[in-house]
C-alpha cells in the first residue's frame, strides 16, 4: 500500500513537473519570438530609413527638372492629383531631363495616336503617376536645376 500511496504521489508529482515545465518552456519560447520580431521590426526600420527616397537623393533633383507652375480651370490634368510644385520627371518611363519641348510634343503625339500617356512626378520625395487624358495640357511650366 505505501509502494501505492509513493506511486501515486510520485505520478502527480511527475505531471504537475511536465505541466509546470511546458509552461516556462512556453513563456520563454514566447519571449524569444517577441524579442526577434522585435529585432526584425527594428532591422526594416533602419532599411527603410536608407532606402527612403528624399528630395535630395531622388536621381531628378541632381538634374534639370520640369516644375509645374500652375494648373489653368480647362486643364485636361485638373481633378489627376496634379498640383502646382510637382515636379514630371518621366514621360512614358522616357527621362525628360527639364526639356519642355520634347514633353510637349510627346503630349501631342500620343494625343494624335489616342494612346493615354502616363507621366512620372515627384512630390516631397514621393513619386506617383499620372495618366493623362487626350486634349490641352494647360499647365505652365518651369525648368528647374
Amino acid at each position: 500500500m505505501e509502494i501505492m500511496s509513493a506511486l501515486i504521489v510520485f505520478g502527480i508529482a511527475f505531471l504537475i513537473f511536465l505541466v509546470c515545465r511546458e509552461l516556462m518552456l512556453w513563456y520563454w519560447k514566447v519571449n524569444k519570438i517577441v524579442s526577434l520580431l522585435e529585432e526584425i521590426k527594428n532591422r526594416l526600420g533602419q532599411d527603410q530609413a536608407i532606402h527612403k527616397v528624399t528630395a535630395n537623393s531622388h536621381p531628378a533633383y541632381s538634374m534639370p527638372r520640369i516644375k509645374i507652375v500652375s494648373i489653368n480651370e480647362s486643364s485636361i490634368i485638373k481633378n489627376s492629383g496634379i498640383r502646382p510644385g510637382d515636379i514630371i520627371y518621366k514621360y512614358n518611363n522616357k527621362i525628360l531631363n527639364g526639356d519642355t519641348n520634347i514633353l510637349m510634343k510627346e503630349i501631342e503625339i500620343c494625343g494624335n495616336e489616342k494612346i493615354k500617356p502616363k507621366i512620372l512626378c515627384l512630390r516631397d520625395g514621393s513619386e506617383f503617376t499620372v495618366e493623362i487624358p487626350n486634349g490641352r495640357l494647360g499647365v505652365v511650366l518651369v525648368t528647374e536645376g
